[in-house]
């Protein structure tokens, strides 16, 4: 476990939480969480195109929710849900493509979508995960048990800042651009000692494998949007 843990530091990620505790906190996670942008992508877009994402974060994504489902007693799935402040059209292809369970868009007070969450699947906000970058996101970050930052090098002060008042468990070395969510990704796989099970039964694509991808291509994405004061169900074609 050390040497995971030092390859990781010695490339540029940073346990802002040690990785004794952070095992811990991992252990209770019962759901997850993204922002998009600056997450999925390094956050670049033009007003007549969305942000879109990497097939190399895609397969990380779904080895972490493979990885959550084995260990679980009751192989019941990890809710997953995408939270946006603008409309991202891919954003809601992924959600759909990958069994995603939510998407929350237009969400500038991220904190509602958390609330909305975790009444709807029966959650604590301690059971949640939470993959972010930015500053829209830290006042949902405090909130969570496990929060992983998509770091940016250049964004020294704020990493600083983030570090400081202790609102991320670990911090990237990659962005979202960079494959940052492949990065914390497989750290956590490797903190709860999945990885090498995780790998071998994607690679059979049989039993246990093939009952979670049919479990996760069951679920229909349900998508919800910020209107007003209230969190409510939207239509997307």
């Amino acid at each position: 476990m050390n040497n995971i843990i030092q390859a990781y530091q010695q490339q540029g990620g940073v346990f802002i939480t040690p990785p004794s505790v952070l095992i811990e906190k991992l252990s209770k996670v019962k759901a997850l969480l993204f922002d998009w942008d600056g997450v999925f992508n390094d956050g670049r877009k033009t007003q007549t195109s969305g942000s879109g994402f990497s097939e190399v974060d895609s397969m990380a994504l779904n080895m972490l929710r493979f990885s959550l489902w084995l260990v679980q007693t009751n192989k019941l799935r990890v809710p997953s849900a995408i939270i946006t402040g603008e409309t991202n059209p891919s954003a809601f292809a992924f959600a759909r493509r990958e069994g995603f369970d939510t998407v929350y868009y237009q969400m500038k007070d991220k904190t509602k979508a958390l609330s909305h969450f975790c009444s709807k699947y029966k959650l604590e906000k301690h059971e949640v995960a939470f993959f972010f970058d930015d500053i829209l996101d830290l006042s949902l970050a405090k909130q969570v048990g496990v929060r992983m930052l998509m770091k940016r090098n250049n964004g020294i002060a704020f990493n600083q800042y983030v570090a400081e008042q202790g609102y991320a468990d670990y911090a990237t070395s990659g962005d979202g651009g960079q494959y940052g969510l492949r990065e914390a990704s497989e750290l956590w796989m490797s903190l709860n000692g999945t990885l090498p099970e995780v790998i071998e039964k994607r690679m059979a694509f049989t039993g246990v494998y093939a009952e979670f991808i049919a479990q996760r291509n069951s679920v229909t994405t349900d998508f919800f949007q910020l209107k007003g004061a209230e969190v409510l169900p939207v239509t997307i074609d």
